[in-house]
């Protein structure tokens, strides 16, 4: 029952680390075109001179080899391990949200909810947009998701960084 409670504990810091991890890289890497150390800066080259290929996706291809010297002369445990990680960080990269942050210079809140008629755990996305961008706003959205569902509110007033009405001081 320990050992049970221990591969969940690791498990757990490992999607925490991981999540926090791929937030950073979509949140300030990707838009800013910085690189990293190792083999995420690598998959941040890749990334940047061929866009087309997702980030997670070079990502797990490039430890692909890590990987197999891992289970070869390090151990079974540190392979599982290893791999929950980089699939967890690999998929954490793929989330949409940074393209909204990056292609429209917009903050996004993600909202954990789940569906009130199929019971499905759902990320909501949650951003405030000028009427001035919201066609081409619209226009992203269908190409990231197109069954997105999307609904559009009118706002009475914003205050915050590059939107509202309000000084920013």
């Amino acid at each position: 029952m320990k050992n049970i409670r221990d591969i969940i504990w690791n498990l757990i810091l490992i999607t925490a680390g991981s999540v926090i991890s791929a937030v950073a890289i979509n949140g300030i890497l990707v838009p800013k075109q910085f690189l990293a150390g190792g083999f995420t800066g690598l998959a941040l080259l890749i990334h940047y001179a061929l866009p087309f290929i997702p980030l997670g996706a070079t990502y797990f291809i490039l430890n692909i080899p890590v990987f197999i010297f891992g289970w070869m002369f390090v151990g079974r445990r540190f392979f599982f391990y290893s791999i929950a990680g980089m699939l967890i960080y690999s998929l954490a990269v793929l989330i949409p949200f940074p393209e909204i942050m990056e292609k429209m210079g917009r903050g996004v809140t993600v909202v954990h909810g789940e569906g009130g008629y199929s019971g499905k755990e759902q990320k909501i996305l949650y951003s405030v947009i000028p009427f001035q961008e919201l066609a081409r706003f619209k226009d992203l959205i269908r190409k990231i998701d197109p069954k997105a569902f999307v609904v559009i509110n009118q706002t009475l007033e914003v205050m915050g960084q590059k939107i509202g009405n309000q000084p920013h001081w």
